[in-house]
């Protein structure tokens, strides 16, 4: 038990840390983030270079659609299937949170995690913020294995 408390006293430390010094408060500038649909697809490749065990590659294979919305809920969701997450989350110029999340496919709680981001094109880029950054596996691979690219 003590392990977990360190791990998400931890994580929050760190989330804390990279907010306080980007240049930006992350309520203030939600539109900086660039809100909107984004897809990308994830193959057993992509899962298996994480060596998780079955029913990871089942479930994460797949195409999947993230929804970032204005007021800083966000969707995240397995096309062709009943399969989502729902939750909240904050940004600034350089770092994504994403806030405690429910659904289906919901990570264990806490549920907070940071990501960097950036912006190529139509296309949006996160990397974890730190290396305690993500222990919800389905949310890391399906944020980061690929670039997520904007929907019209």
């Amino acid at each position: 038990m003590k392990k977990i408390a360190l791990f998400v006293l931890t994580a929050f430390a760190v989330a804390a840390l990279v907010l306080a010094l980007s240049p930006v408060n992350a309520r203030a500038d939600m539109g900086v983030f660039p809100t909107g649909t984004y897809t990308t697809t994830i193959t057993e490749e992509d899962v298996a270079k994480y060596g998780l065990p079955s029913p990871y590659p089942e479930i994460l294979a797949g195409d999947w659609e993230m929804i970032f919305g204005e007021d800083g809920s966000f969707e995240v969701r397995k096309l062709n299937t009943e399969l989502s997450a729902q939750g909240t989350y904050m940004a600034n110029p350089a770092v994504l949170i994403f806030g405690k999340d429910t659904g289906e496919l919901a990570c264990i709680p806490p549920g907070h995690a940071a990501y960097k981001w950036s912006v190529s094109g139509d296309t949006l880029i996160l990397t974890g913020a730190s290396d305690q950054n993500d222990r919800c596996w389905g949310r890391y691979i399906v944020s980061t294995s690929h670039p997520l690219v904007k929907q019209p």
